[in-house]
């Protein structure tokens, strides 16, 4: 038998022993009756102030000379910062080759420990435990790495994140643009929160996501079929367009300006107040018109 398929039996093994399945199903009942409001949502639009943290440091070398990976130490609760964590050194991974050098397996969990703290490191520590004639490669660290965020996110974070961004409307204070950008932000890392997890299409994004949520100000708009698009970039280029059209719409008009007045001036057919009519004998106010030199003639 191959290391590989020791390893892989381990795992199975760790696994079952742990009674993942059993708990797993307990949670997903118990999860059911949650109030939405109550669930867990690992990424929401409005991103949550990040605590000052260190940080730390990779060497690698690259054909001769020393390039310098700076990362964030995660130890908190910010389920955001987590997620960015995990995409960072698995890009530094990649661009790197660190699989392809010598004892890969010791640098990369050693690199990766380095980057938690406190409550975090005391996880992984328990998670990354080896069975015997189990060795560490790039299989088990992945193993531990979904375990790892499976107890920190919670084991239905996708579920959750996936079900906020198809119900959860444009937040008033967000551009168009900026809730976009954000969507598609958030989508990028669906396949982190969860093992063998998937993101939205375009497609659904623009069906499940965007044309459900866009304000009812927007959806007034139907001849412009966004619920059919094919590209965001296309969806957002229309909605810039309908955007213009609701603000000349909303422009105030004569008869809107007369209905505010408290007291319209009936000589001038209510384009003013009557107080502020220069035709009214009790405005002492002076004529803006005929001033010179700061005085009133």
């Amino acid at each position: 038998m191959s290391q590989q398929q020791k390893n892989h039996r381990n795992r199975n093994h760790r696994n079952n022993r742990r009674g993942k399945n059993k708990s797993n199903g307990q949670r997903n009942q118990q999860n059911e009756t949650k109030d939405p409001k109550d669930k867990k949502v690992p990424m929401r639009y409005q991103i949550q102030k990040s605590k000052e943290t260190n940080s730390v440091e990779f060497k690698s070398n690259v054909d001769g000379s020393v390039e310098k990976t700076k990362m964030n130490v995660y130890k908190d609760g910010n389920d955001e910062e987590y997620l960015k964590l995990i995409k960072e050194f698995q890009n530094y991974i990649e661009t790197y080759g660190i699989w392809d050098e010598e004892n890969a397996a010791r640098t990369i969990y050693r690199n990766f420990r380095r980057c938690l703290a406190e409550a975090a490191r005391d996880l992984w520590d328990q998670i990354n435990v080896l069975e015997e004639d189990e060795e560490r490669d790039e299989l088990t660290f992945e193993q531990h790495l979904n375990e790892l965020t499976n107890a920190i996110l919670g084991q239905d974070a996708l579920r959750y994140q996936k079900d906020y961004l198809k119900s959860t409307p444009k937040p008033e204070k967000m551009s168009v643009k900026q809730w976009i950008n954000r969507i598609k932000n958030i989508n990028s890392y669906l396949p982190l929160i969860q093992e063998n997890g998937k993101y939205f299409t375009e497609e659904e994004l623009i069906a499940e996501v965007i044309s459900k949520n866009i304000p009812s100000v927007f959806k007034d708009f139907r001849m412009f079929k966004l619920h059919l698009k094919m590209r965001i970039r296309d969806v957002l280029t229309d909605l810039m367009v309908i955007k213009e059209q609701v603000k000349t719409n909303l422009k105030p008009t004569n008869s809107d300006k007369k209905q505010n007045l408290k007291n319209p001036c009936r000589i001038h057919n209510g384009g003013h107040e009557w107080d502020d009519c220069r035709q009214n004998p009790k405005n002492l106010k002076p004529d803006k018109k005929n001033k010179t030199n700061g005085r009133t003639e």
